[in-house]
C-alpha cells in the first residue's frame, strides 16, 4: 500500500462553499495521516475562503473558472505524488475510504511500468 506521503486529494470546487467545509472536516478525519489536501477554486472565491481555514489544505486560484478537468489537471501540476485522488466537493468521505481505495494497489505494483513522470 502507497505511504501517506503518495497521495494527494484534488478538489475542484466552483461556489461549493457551504458544502466544501464539511468534506474537509471529514478528510482531516482520516485513517492515514500526511496526506496532501489541494482545493482548486474555480469561482467566486466562497470556496477558498472555506478552504484556508483548514490546516494543511493548499488552495489554487488560477483567476478563472477553469472547468472540472481543467481544475484537475492545475491540481495535478502542483504535486509530485504518484496517486491522486479526485473527490467532489460535496462528499464526506468516510476515514478508512483512502486505505481501502489504496490496499489493491499494493498487488498491482509489481505489474505496471513506469509513467511518464517517472522517466523526467
Amino acid at each position: 500500500m502507497p505511504t501517506d506521503a503518495q497521495i494527494t486529494i484534488i478538489i475542484v470546487a466552483y461556489g461549493h462553499a457551504e458544502q466544501l467545509g464539511p468534506t474537509l472536516a471529514a478528510l482531516q478525519r482520516l485513517d492515514l495521516r500526511d496526506v496532501t489536501t489541494i482545493v482548486v477554486e474555480n469561482g467566486d472565491g466562497s470556496s477558498a475562503v472555506v478552504a484556508r481555514h483548514f490546516a494543511g489544505v493548499a488552495v489554487l486560484e488560477p483567476g478563472s473558472n477553469l472547468g472540472f478537468a481543467g481544475g484537475c489537471n492545475l491540481g495535478v501540476q502542483h504535486t509530485q505524488a504518484p496517486y491522486i485522488v479526485l473527490l467532489n466537493p460535496d462528499v464526506e468521505p468516510q476515514p478508512s475510504f483512502i486505505s481501502a481505495i489504496t490496499a489493491p494497489l499494493h498487488d498491482c505494483l509489481l505489474y505496471t511500468s513506469p509513467s511518464p513522470r517517472d522517466r523526467q
